[in-house]
């Protein structure tokens, strides 16, 4: 059947283009799943699944509805998704009314599903989680990404806003730390999206809510186990950033994602904003010894939204760096930044021209950048 490429007439629903599934749907297996399946051969990143609509896919920043699918009622919906749930699962979500979870099969792969209620009844937002984790090269600056993955310790903070591919990014490097390194490496995650095989390393992955109860018990557990590298897929508190920095400057080497709306400077502000005044200085006396290095990345959609690419801002700490954490003039981190080039570093907009350079990017997309903040808009 035809792909994504041939886009039906849907004048009545703007933006919203029509396709056809690829191949016929399976039997034996939960409705759910023929979904999940279409989603993948359709290269989508997500499908979502509303009441009184049918699903629909999202690819590169377009939104298409499947020809074939039925518009779901309310009770259609809900047995469409209570059809993968467990019975545990069914009454944690009719309690807490909002739940994430991890799907996975051989027909599938991971699918990331975020269950909510809403006014007409329930619905679910679900994320198309690759096969593979993608090597250095095809992600962005190869020797920058792989000086980060060869620290033995401090502390390595990935942020972005969400959808931004963070979690991609630091699948790469816990890879390429488990096949190249002989290390302990002990995960802390939200919510497990990528699966890590032993390699030359010894990996745990542990979740959240199911392996622990929370961040900051994870966390102690780890530096009780002497893990060499501890990876957390969020900060939330200053008690969990300061077993982090602690962990960082006991010789760990520390992996955590944050999600940001802005540059390296607003990341270490936000950081920093957990301290009250009279702990500032300290706070910023540690971090300036501990940061090792910063990744900030966005996606940007390439013409004709027929793929994204991320661009990437890189942060590698200096002693010129460090002197401006530790004396709050976190405003001129940016242009720091971009003067060191011959360290590995970028900042975003010379990751954006570089990008120009080498690939066909979406015409209307623009940055725009001050104090290393910036926008970027679909205008």
């Amino acid at each position: 059947m035809d792909d994504l490429n041939k886009e039906y007439p849907a004048e009545d629903e703007g933006y919203i283009y029509k396709i056809e599934a690829k191949r016929e749907p399976l039997a034996g297996v939960p409705e759910i799943v023929n979904y999940f399946i279409a989603a993948r051969d359709n290269n989508a990143s997500d499908i979502y699944f509303s009441v009184d609509e049918c699903p629909v896919l999202k690819r590169h920043g377009k939104f298409y509805k499947l020809l074939e699918s039925p518009f779901y009622r309310q009770e259609e919906l809900k047995r469409l998704v209570y059809g993968i749930l467990d019975k545990g699962q069914i009454l944690q979500f009719e309690k807490q009314l909002d739940m994430e979870l991890v799907y996975v099969s051989d027909h599938t792969g991971s699918i990331r599903i975020n269950l909510y209620h809403a006014q007409d009844g329930i619905g679910a937002a679900c994320r198309i989680i690759p096969r593979r984790i993608p090597e250095f090269q095809e992600l962005g600056p190869k020797e920058s990404l792989e000086k980060i993955a060869e620290l033995d310790d401090g502390l390595v903070l990935i942020t972005g806003e969400a959808r931004s591919g963070k979690s991609t990014t630091l699948a790469s490097i816990i890879e390429h730390i488990n096949i190249n390194k002989r290390k302990v490496i002990i995960t802390i995650e939200e919510i497990i999206e990528y699966h890590h095989a032993n390699q030359s390393s010894l990996l745990d992955q542990r979740q959240v809510g199911v392996h622990t109860l929370d961040f900051t018990t994870a966390i102690n557990a780890a530096i009780r186990s002497k893990a060499d590298v501890i990876v957390l897929t969020d900060i939330q508190s200053k008690l969990a950033l300061n077993l982090a920095m602690n962990a960082a400057d006991a010789g760990t080497l520390v992996i955590a994602v944050m999600r940001t709306f802005g540059g390296s400077g607003e990341a270490i502000f936000r950081m920093l904003n957990f301290y009250t005044e009279a702990e500032q200085r300290y706070a910023r006396f540690q971090l300036s010894r501990v940061l090792r290095s910063i990744i900030w990345q966005h996606l940007l959609p390439l013409k004709d939204f027929k793929g994204t690419v991320p661009a990437m801002e890189i942060l590698h700490n200096t002693k010129k760096i460090s002197e401006l954490i530790r004396t709050n003039q976190l405003d001129k981190i940016n242009k720091e930044v971009g003067k060191g080039n011959a360290l590995g570093m970028q900042t975003m907009e010379q990751s954006f021209e570089f990008l120009k350079s080498v690939h066909e990017l979406e015409e209307n997309v623009s940055l725009a950048f001050r104090y290393g903040k910036y926008l970027l808009a679909l205008l």
